[in-house]
């Protein structure tokens, strides 16, 4: 068992359609892989990788709707859709060229026809 689920220090941490924790990308100073859990109430989130302990005491009571981490994913996510319009343009500019160079090779090739 996990540190984390030992001594959660009061966080509830998100967890899966089979009860189990569920790992979030984590914020670290360092660069690399990390992930760890996110608390439902206080939307706290840590690497495991980097801590040997919960960093701190959950700073939230039951009745505190947690906006942070829904904002979190939706940074992700809007930095899913920005990626994807970066391809598109990419592959919109790419194609433009390829047609381009297309319409060149024709003129040469009727020219060296002629």
């Amino acid at each position: 068992m996990r540190y984390y689920n030992i001594n959660p220090k009061g966080h509830e941490w998100i967890k899966d359609e089979d009860g189990d924790v569920r790992m979030f990308s984590a914020p670290s100073c360092y660069p690399g892989n990390h992930e760890g859990p996110r608390c439902a109430k206080c939307g706290l989130s840590f690497c495991y990788y980097c801590l040997n302990e919960v960093p701190s005491e959950c700073t939230s009571d039951e009745r505190v709707i947690v906006l942070r981490m829904h904002i979190s994913d939706l940074v992700w996510l809007d930095d899913i859709v920005k990626a994807f319009d970066k391809f598109i343009q990419d592959k919109q500019r790419i194609s433009n060229q390829l047609s381009s160079m297309m319409m060149m090779v024709r003129s040469v090739i009727s020219k060296l026809r002629d």
